[in-house]
């Protein structure tokens, strides 16, 4: 499965972007459906399981968005997520519960890459972000903000299209 690391300085469109290519999977709003590395590695695991076909972006990869107790248990969460797989969990009878693994596509968005161990490195691709024309990517994100609601279930070759019109 693919899975991605937007990483770079703030204010480069990292959450925008990620965002907006979700929005090719359904209708989201980044302040109700938005996942985070603060979030819990449980919860994590159940979005993605939840999010089955569809892109699941986890944006705030930074240190001081998880605690330090918290971080295991978050590396645990993004190996899995790659492998789909979940941790085995047990009913109050001791019976195995349903296998919940990541269905997802994931893409990672922060400031840093969080792990530097290999098990995490070598399953997801680092991308990057830097732009020397800072002050235009704000204004294309604006723009893209803008028209964002209309952008659920448009295809990518569409907005490729509007993109290459002269007037956009």
């Amino acid at each position: 499965p693919l899975c991605l690391w937007l990483v770079g300085p703030s204010g480069r469109g990292k959450t925008t972007a990620g965002t907006l290519a979700q929005c090719f999977f359904g209708r989201f709003e980044r302040t109700s459906d938005g996942v985070s590395c603060g979030s819990t590695a449980g919860s994590i695991e159940i979005t993605a399981h939840e999010f089955r076909g569809a892109l699941l972006h986890i944006d705030d990869a930074k240190g001081s968005a998880i605690s330090p107790g918290d971080k295991p248990k978050l590396l645990g969460a993004f190996q899995r997520l790659h492998d789909r797989t979940a941790r085995g969990r047990l009913n109050s009878n001791s019976t195995a519960q349903r296998n919940r693994g990541g269905r997802a596509t994931i893409l990672v968005s922060g400031e840093d890459t969080l792990f530097d161990e290999a098990s995490i490195r070598g399953r997801y691709l680092d991308i990057e972000v830097e732009h020397p024309q800072a002050e235009r990517t704000r204004e294309a994100l604006e723009e893209i903000r803008a028209v964002r609601p209309l952008l659920s279930g448009v295809s990518h070759a569409l907005v490729g299209h509007l993109l290459a019109e002269p007037g956009w």
